[in-house]
């Protein structure tokens, strides 16, 4: 053992005496950062080490113009892209990665090696002027479609592929196979070479063939074809389409002639008393659900049939460029991105559209599988037009935004870094519009707990008004003099809800104090109890003498009030009608409103008032 430590302790010091001294020639880092660590001086000998590390790394590429052009990959230090051929995918090519595009000195980018590869193939391919203006041969392109092959020749130890037919003195150079092809591939050249032989043996005679004046013209009769198919698919759709117009016009008639007969179904019911009246409206509500559920399932289908219309366009155009080799490529582009975003944008319309559906069908079975009272009926019903709106639009919005986020990220526009950055920026503005969360929460609170409702008339503050819009974010109010008044949510701290299953008519009147108050209370009551069984008014009035009495007694005479319960919103009619009736029913009576009392006394006529006669004294008793 202590031979052991012995061993260790002269190894140690050999280390440090070398470290300390730098015997190597010349002071290096390691040995500052050891002198400094055993003299004690700890933050010199980290700040040499970090120094040291820093030296030591490998100097990295610029990541300036670093980023490869679209439609190539970059795969270690190798780029690779695709060949097209009329539009055809034929294989990748590589070369070394070029990781400075604007200066790449003696580097070929891969995509111009790509671009002169293309060139030598539809030089190939193309039509010959001298060619087609002779006799002798069937075909006018440069190589003879039938009797073209592509062999494989080794030159400076590189297998080029080459194009000829049996009328080519000299063999046409189309490509080379290099040592970044077989290492992206990870085969040898000539494995390689022959497979790339094969894939153009296929594809440059039917290339040829494509652009022979036969083929041509059978690509013609083709094309007709598919166009006419196209039309005639396009009028059954289009007659289809105008049909299901003419229905949804027919079922809204039918809606509307509908709600108006729940209105007089309400009114006839009066006589059934509240169980019938109940029963009678939910059998119509129940129908007029069953007939918005059918216009929603028309509006779908005419939506449905309308798309079916542009991809059949679509597909008959793509189809027909596509026969053609001078107009594949395009059309490629038009079945690609046009129809990318169009398959995007029906994703999204037909996902939300059958979401509508599926809310339609959770209302309906909402409204049918309570059972409460006529109000309470009227009620729900009114919440849960609100709220299927809200969810609605909220809905609609978020389908949306993610089929545009979806649609960056198919077409290669939003990379990774765009959208984080999206989101720092998202996080940035959730803090500084605090205020806009707030309108979501309370608006999610409204509905949550049914404290007003579109076509409920509520006060906010100082701003009284018919609910018109409700959103999560803003509350929208018809005030009496027709103004719209924007709420945010997050502003209303309290609310006043006049309409919130039965409104009150809240009704005042000042009899003089000579008249018999017991004969006034009868007068306002018989006309109260008329008012409620007019066949018209009846059916506004829920309770016609909620309550009734002397409210007051004052200078200007004996108060008497009486409220009616009625139907939300109907107590303003109420209330007008009701001071219509009792003016001609006083009046027969000879019952005097109350006028304001006053008494003046004092010296006004500069007289004695114990020997004189004052004003007072030519004032009539009643107002004294």
């Amino acid at each position: 053992m202590f031979l052991v430590r012995l061993t260790k302790g002269c190894l140690a010091f050999l280390l440090c005496h070398l470290l300390l001294t730098g015997e190597w020639g010349e002071v290096n880092p390691i040995s500052t950062l050891a002198r400094n660590y055993f003299s004690g001086n700890l933050a010199q000998a980290q700040t040499v080490a970090l120094t040291a590390s820093i030296v030591q790394l490998p100097s990295l590429p610029s990541s300036a113009g670093s980023l490869p052009p679209s439609g190539v990959a970059r795969v270690g230090l190798l780029e690779a892209t695709m060949l097209h051929l009329d539009g055809r995918e034929l294989f990748k090519i590589a070369s070394p990665a070029v990781f400075e595009r604007g200066s790449p000195g003696a580097q070929v980018p891969v995509e111009v090696r790509a671009g002169q590869i293309e060139a030598n193939l539809n030089r190939l391919i193309n039509v010959d002027e001298f060619q087609e203006a002779e006799n002798t041969r069937t075909y006018v392109t440069a190589l003879d479609p039938e009797t073209t092959e592509v062999l494989i020749e080794v030159i400076n130890e590189q297998p080029v592929l080459l194009a000829k037919d049996q009328y080519s003195t000299t063999p046409s150079v189309v490509m080379t196979v290099t040592d970044a092809d077989a290492q992206y591939y990870s085969v040898t050249k000539e494995v390689l070479a022959e497979r790339w032989q094969q894939i153009l043996q296929t594809e440059l005679p039917q290339a040829l063939r494509d652009r022979q004046p036969e083929v041509f013209n059978y690509q013609v009769k083709l094309v007709i074809g598919i166009l006419v198919g196209t039309l005639i698919s396009s009028f059954l759709l289009i007659g289809l389409w105008r049909f299901l117009g003419w229905r949804r016009t027919v079922l809204e008639k039918h809606y509307e002639s509908q709600q108006t007969a729940a209105l007089m179904a309400a009114s006839l019911a009066k006589d059934h008393g509240n169980e019938g009246r109940r029963l009678e409206i939910r059998s119509i509500l129940q129908q007029e659900f069953t007939l918005e559920r059918r216009i929603q399932l028309v509006i779908f289908l005419r939506w449905f049939v309308f798309w079916a219309l542009v991809f059949t366009w679509i597909a008959g155009i793509s189809a027909s460029l596509y026969r053609f080799p001078q107009t594949r490529q395009f059309a490629l582009g038009l079945a690609s991105t046009p129809i990318l975003l169009l398959i995007t944008w029906f994703i999204s319309g037909l996902l939300n559209r059958t979401l509508n559906l599926l809310i339609d069908r959770f209302a309906k079975a909402w409204d049918t599988n309570e059972v409460n009272s006529l109000e309470n009926l009227q009620r729900r019903s009114q919440r849960i037009s609100t709220t299927t709106r809200v969810i609605k639009g909220l809905k609609t919005a978020s389908i949306y935004t993610i089929a545009f986020l979806w649609a960056l990220q198919l077409l290669d526009i939003a990379s990774a870094s765009i959208l984080a950055f999206g989101a720092l920026f998202a996080l940035a503005i959730s803090f500084a519009s605090q205020s806009l969360v707030k309108d979501f929460v309370n608006g999610f609170l409204i509905l949550l707990e049914d404290q007003f409702a579109i076509g409920d008339y509520i006060a906010v503050g100082s701003v009284s008004g018919l609910v018109e819009n409700l959103n999560l974010r803003i509350t929208q109010l018809r005030t009496d003099d027709g103004r719209l008044v924007t709420i945010p949510n997050s502003s209303i701290v309290q609310v006043e809800n006049w309409t919130r299953t039965w409104s009150r008519a809240d009704f005042r009147v000042d009899v003089a104090y000579c008249e018999d108050v017991d004969q006034v209370l009868e007068i306002v009551d018989r006309v109260a109890q008329d008012m409620a069984e007019d066949p018209y008014w009846g059916k506004f009035i829920i309770d016609p003498k909620e309550i009734l009495g002397v409210d007051s007694l004052s200078h200007e005479g004996i108060g008497i009030r009486i409220w009616l319960r009625t139907q939300p919103l109907k107590h303003w009619l109420v209330t007008r009608e009701l001071r219509r009736r009792l003016k001609p029913a006083f009046d027969q009576a000879g019952i005097q409103i109350g006028i304001p009392q006053r008494q003046l006394t004092g010296n006004l006529l500069g007289r004695d008032q114990t020997n004189g006669l004052g004003f007072e004294d030519h004032l009539p008793k009643a107002n004294r």
